[in-house]
């Protein structure tokens, strides 16, 4: 399987998605399904979720064709999501239209490396005081201060 999504740590606070190689629409929807049963099941109200896009090979640009509902695709659980090794495609995606893709209205962070993810996982967050609307997001760039 070329992506994969599975628990950090034993508190289950931290979730990674992991793209490899290429894959496919349908496994991109799979993972969004197995993801968000995860979600619905934890304990926990708040979830850091880890996107490692370092090893895929995927044309980001195929999300394009398959945008996401946000009630398919957010959960109130997400406290923010860390994105490591995201093309510029992605970002500039990102910020054209929140609504493409999977972290409607949450709290995005580019990082380049898996370790500067973990890094910024293990920061406390402030409280999320309101929920934002779908394109209000804007998505952030951790310089790992």
């Amino acid at each position: 399987m070329t992506v994969k999504v599975q628990w950090r740590n034993p508190k289950k606070t931290l979730i990674q998605q992991t793209f490899k190689d290429l894959w496919t629409l349908e496994d991109y929807h799979d993972l969004v399904e197995e993801t968000r049963t995860m979600l619905d099941n934890a304990q926990n109200t708040s979830v850091d979720l880890i996107v490692d896009l370092s090893e895929s090979i995927t044309l980001t640009a195929d999300l394009l064709i398959a945008p996401e509902s946000p009630e398919r695709t957010e959960h109130e659980c997400i406290n923010r999501v860390i994105v490591v090794g995201a093309s510029n495609l992605l970002k500039t995606m990102m910020k054209i239209d929140d609504q493409l893709v999977l972290w409607v209205g949450q709290h995005v962070f580019y990082v380049d490396t898996l370790e500067d993810a973990e890094d910024l996982a293990l920061r406390p967050m402030a409280p999320k005081p309101f929920r934002m609307e779908p394109g209000n997001t804007r998505p952030l760039e951790y310089t790992g201060n």
